[in-house]
């Protein structure tokens, strides 16, 4: 919490400078993820864990390559709803609350969203 001080109850609520800071959070590891190819044996560990032979890693695998390469098409407006929708469960309203546009404007996003990516994850295969 190192930038507590910057907050300001005149300018917004708290939740809406925390949420604003979890997103530039996400942001910062989207931008690192496009740089990178980050190897995490973590990762790894859990996905060989949970699967049982080795073409159903490889194929785990792969369609997490997919999904991260469809994510990187999006604009930060449209990754940031995305992360909010299925990373944090936050229903469109509280999204709508944090970015500063409607709620059903949030709605359109989504479904633009995800229809572009389910085009480019068919484009894929």
């Amino acid at each position: 919490m190192i930038k507590i001080n910057t907050y300001s109850e005149d300018k917004s609520p708290f939740e809406v400078w925390l949420f604003a800071i979890a997103r530039n959070v996400i942001n910062d590891y989207f931008r690192r993820l496009k740089k990178h190819k980050v190897f995490s044996m973590d990762k790894l560990q859990k996905v060989i864990s949970t699967e049982k032979n080795p073409e159903d890693v490889f194929v785990k695998s792969e369609t997490n390559d997919e999904l991260l390469k469809a994510l990187n098409i999006l604009n930060t407006k449209e990754r940031n709803i995305i992360a909010f929708k299925f990373g944090a469960n936050l229903k469109n309203k509280e999204i709508a609350e944090i970015i500063g546009i409607t709620e059903s404007n949030v709605g359109v996003i989504l479904y633009r969203t995800m229809k572009k990516l389910k085009k480019e994850l068919e484009r894929e295969v």
